[in-house]
């Protein structure tokens, strides 16, 4: 069956403009209305292409870049992850962030887009984290070729505290818990910050 050439353009809006209001927002500032009105169409058609909000924000998120480690070389490294994980904590912090990671876990067990989504965006984390490493073991910033090994285990060490702490302790997640966390990720005796 043809794709009908309007409703290709509809959806393509509508995506662009939910992902234009999760990077400015965040999750919890989409809703259908929202994102009709930003992409010119009516909300009757944001309903026609996705009846569930959850499924339009998988879907806007699967456009958007790595949503946790963002490229940046410029500073140092623990510079650099302080930023990257007050950036993520305050992201797990989100009540629609929460709902968000619950049902890409839920559904992402019997649902092969949602368990590709969450690949993906694994992946594309390890790659930044990966190559962050490999700069600062360059630029003398870790003394051992092992400390940028292994850029998944690291990124398990690294946001595991912050959505232990966001999802089960509900706690701030301050300057001094991130660097708790860095310290604990990346000893002292094995990087040079």
């Amino acid at each position: 069956m043809p794709v009908d050439p309007r409703a290709e353009r509809s959806r393509i809006a509508i995506l662009r403009a939910a992902a234009q209001i999760i990077e400015a927002e965040g999750y919890g500032g989409v809703t259908h209305q929202r994102v009709a009105e930003r992409a010119g169409v009516g909300r009757a058609t944001v309903y026609r292409h996705w009846a569930q909000l959850d499924d339009l924000l998988f879907d806007a998120i699967a456009t958007l870049d790595a949503p946790i480690f963002r490229p940046g070389d410029g500073e140092t490294l623990r510079e650099w992850l302080q930023a990257e994980l007050a950036y993520a904590g305050a992201m797990f912090a989100s009540p629609a962030t929460q709902h968000l990671i619950a049902a890409l876990v839920d559904r992402g067990a019997s649902d092969a887009g949602l368990a590709a989504l969450r690949k993906e965006i694994g992946s594309r984390a390890d790659d930044r984290l990966g190559h962050r490493l490999g700069k600062a073991l360059t630029d003398g910033e870790l003394t051992h070729a092992a400390d940028a090994a292994d850029a998944s285990d690291l990124a398990a060490l690294l946001l595991g505290p912050l959505l232990f702490r966001a999802l089960i302790q509900p706690q701030e997640l301050d300057d001094a818990f991130i660097a708790l966390v860095i310290d604990h990720a990346l000893p002292p005796k094995r990087r040079k910050m």
